[in-house]
């Protein structure tokens, strides 16, 4: 019967993944809106080129999506590219996959120029961008809860980190932090964060839960 739960075909993983694609898709004009403001004053944008569509496993890995640095006169300058992730979670933590099935994955296996990290149900704090490599530091080195045998039959693991301590670690990281009301279709059945609790983590047993301290101003 345990059987059942070991597979990615399951309604719960369809459900994420039809989440995670559109949301995947939905980032594109994102990041080219802010990477275009940046880069404006030196007469470039940035442009959407290809999906990562990659057979061997390994180089899926590496990048979600890629876009092309170009000048006003429309020549590739650089590419470059960007790991995608959509967390649908209304916990008030962040979660960051760090192997499935014993290997590396997510951030910990990502080749790519830019980590874009957004958490559509919710309003204020919710886009992020940080290079792969700065996140993996910043994980370690603030020593984020690891989280053993999570979704997928228990074949992942993850590190866990509150929402609002994470807000703050990546500002000290050199990443970025931007508000977005993101769109989030009726069909998907899910409603915005109440974002006005704090909480706060408690670990009992090595069992990691969250408690509501206080609302906020």
């Amino acid at each position: 019967m345990l059987e059942q739960f070991k597979t990615t075909d399951t309604p719960l993983y369809r459900s994420n993944k039809i989440f995670g694609d559109y949301y995947e898709a939905e980032a594109i004009t994102y990041i080219e809106d802010l990477f275009s403001i940046a880069l404006q004053k030196s007469g470039r944008y940035l442009k959407f080129i290809c999906d990562n569509k990659a057979e061997d496993v390994a180089v899926l890995k590496g990048w979600d999506l890629k876009f092309g640095i170009f000048n006003n006169d429309d020549k590739l300058l650089k590419t470059i590219t960007f790991e995608i992730k959509t967390d649908k979670a209304k916990t008030p933590n962040v979660f960051f996959e760090r192997t499935c099935k014993g290997t590396d994955s997510g951030v910990f296996a990502s080749k790519a120029d830019y980590f874009f990290y957004w958490l559509p149900l919710y309003k204020y704090d919710n886009v992020f961008i940080i290079k792969p490599g700065d996140l993996v530091q910043l994980i370690r080195e603030k020593q984020y809860h690891l989280s053993l045998n999570c979704g997928e039959g228990g074949r992942v693991s993850g590190h866990l980190r509150l929402k609002d301590d994470f807000v703050d670690d990546i500002k000290e990281y050199g990443g970025k932090v931007y508000s977005y009301d993101v769109y989030v279709p009726e069909y998907f059945g899910l409603h915005k964060v109440n974002e006005f609790v704090k909480y706060e983590f408690k670990e009992v047993d090595g069992v990691l839960s969250y408690n509501e301290i206080k609302g906020r101003a």
